[in-house]
């Protein structure tokens, strides 16, 4: 439940509130010092890789396994001409929430990727500008990863749905004679 919580709080500081020049930000003004502002987003980067070393070593097991039920699903409806409408509905259901899910952190990884480009609008004096500047290129983008495995990005979605459709007609060839 707390990694919902977070996460549900890190979409909209990445989305809004940590660039600058937006209109409707609703964090003090104090945020947009750079030296609160370095130390902030450090303290975010800090609970994000927190909820990634619980959620991240889930991520993969989770879409492995909801690509070997939608997988067995697909092959079961399209072998039987006597299906269950159960197998319809889980095969749907599984596909679209793992479609949504990836597609949400691949969404969630091209937001931190313009958040960090951003910065170099950033309206400050010189000396601020510098800290920024120095920042941002040490900042490496928020993602939902399997650290050193597996890095969710927006193509991700598309790859899942092209294994499923491909390995769906790959078991049917397989299975053909049999």
């Amino acid at each position: 439940m707390i990694n919902f919580k977070s996460a549900g709080t890190v979409v909209p500081l990445i989305q809004k509130e940590f660039r600058p020049n937006q209109k409707n930000c609703t964090t003090s003004n104090d945020l947009r010092n750079p030296t609160n502002f370095v130390y902030i987003y450090r303290s975010l980067e800090v609970m994000h890789r927190f909820m990634m070393d619980v959620v991240g070593n889930l991520i993969l097991p989770y879409s492995l396994l909801g690509a070997q039920i939608v997988l067995f699903c697909n092959v079961s409806i399209l072998r039987d001409t006597k299906v269950d409408a159960i197998l319809v509905i889980i095969s749907t259901f599984t596909l679209i929430i793992l479609f949504v899910g990836l597609e949400f952190c691949g969404r969630f990884y091209k937001n931190s990727q313009m958040t960090i480009k951003s910065w170099q609008n950033f309206n400050c004096s010189k000396s601020g500008k510098q800290i920024i500047n120095k920042f941002r290129k040490g900042c490496v983008p928020l993602k939902f990863e399997t650290r050193g495995y597996f890095v969710i990005r927006r193509s991700t979605a598309l790859v899942f749905l092209k294994g499923i459709i491909r390995g769906t007609f790959r078991v049917l060839l397989t299975l053909k004679d049999a």
